[in-house]
C-alpha cells in the first residue's frame, strides 16, 4: 500500500455525547469506535456517515476489535459485547463481572470489576481475551471466549492473589492485553506484570 505525504481530510465527525471518544479501527470500508457514552458506532469510511449504533451500559476506553464481521468490545459496566459488523445486532454479550454490583467512579456508574483491558482478538484460535477488575484485593477476571458463540474456553480468577490466600497483592487490571507466542500479557500495576500461558 503506498501512503501519500501529503493528506486532505475528507470528512470528521464529532462525538453526540460530546464524550471522549478511543481511537478507531477499520475493516473493510467501515470505522469503528466507542467512547465513554458507552455507545459502538460504525460509519462508511468514504463518507463518514454513521451506519449504525450499538449500546452498552457503561463507559469504554479502548478500541473495538474486529473479526469476520464481528465487533468485540468490553465495557465498564462489567460486561463483554459481541455486535454484527454489518447491522451492529447483538450477537452475544457475558458478563465478565462475578456480580452485578456498581459503585461511582468520576461521576460514572461502573461495575466493581469493568472490563478494563479492553479485548484482544486472537484469530488463530478463534478466541477473545479479556480481564476485568479495577483492584487485586476485589479480585482480577480473565477470560478467553469463544469468538462466535461467547462461550468460555477458559478463565482465571485467581491472579488476583499471588502470594497467598489471606494476602491481596496480585494483578490489578491496569490497561492493553498483549499476546505473543502463546502467551498473554497483562498490565497488572507497579507490583508485578503477570504472563498467562493462552491455550
Amino acid at each position: 500500500v503506498r501512503v501519500t505525504s501529503a493528506g486532505t481530510q475528507r470528512w470528521s465527525i464529532e462525538s453526540p455525547s460530546e464524550t471522549e471518544s478511543t481511537a478507531p479501527v477499520t475493516s473493510g470500508q467501515r470505522v469503528f469506535w466507542s467512547g465513554l457514552d458507552g455507545v459502538v458506532y460504525a460509519a462508511d469510511a468514504r463518507t463518514g456517515n454513521i451506519l449504525w449504533r450499538a449500546y452498552t451500559s457503561g463507559p469504554v476506553r479502548f478500541p473495538p476489535e474486529v473479526w469476520q464481521d464481528r465487533v468485540y468490545t468490553g465495557s465498564s459496566d462489567g460486561w463483554i459485547y459481541c455486535f454484527h459488523a454489518h447491522s451492529g445486532e447483538l450477537a452475544w454479550r457475558f458478563r465478565a463481572a462475578p456480580d452485578e454490583r456498581k459503585i461511582q467512579v468520576h461521576g460514572r456508574l461502573l461495575s466493581n470489576w469493568p472490563v478494563g483491558s479492553g479485548v484482544l482478538v486472537d484469530s488463530q484460535r478463534g478466541q477473545v481475551y479479556a480481564a476485568a477488575g479495577i483492584t487485586s484485593y476485589d479480585g482480577t477476571h480473565i477470560y478467553a471466549l469463544d469468538a462466535i458463540t461467547g462461550n468460555i474456553c477458559w478463565q482465571n480468577n485467581s491472579s488476583g492473589r499471588l502470594v497467598a490466600k489471606d494476602q491481596v497483592t496480585g494483578v490489578s487490571v491496569q490497561g492493553h492485553l498483549l499476546l505473543h507466542e502463546d502467551r498473554l500479557y497483562l498490565a497488572g500495576g507497579p507490583p508485578v506484570f503477570p504472563i498467562i500461558t493462552a491455550h
